[in-house]
């Protein structure tokens, strides 16, 4: 349970991170690519720990 946790938390600032430097730097497209996968692994990590939280 702490695993998950924790793991939720670790998403949450991998998500926050990638959608802040996104912003930041929109008018670049090789930044937008990388900030957007960025982003994209936070939140697929937030689900993953929150379904593991939940549900087992």
């Amino acid at each position: 349970m702490m695993v998950a946790v924790i793991a939720c938390v670790i998403g949450v600032l991998i998500l926050v991170a990638g959608l802040v430097y996104l912003k930041q730097n929109q008018n670049d497209a090789e930044s937008r690519t990388i900030y957007t996968v960025t982003a994209v692994i936070g939140a697929v990590i937030v689900i993953a720990s929150l379904v593991r939280l939940f549900i087992m």
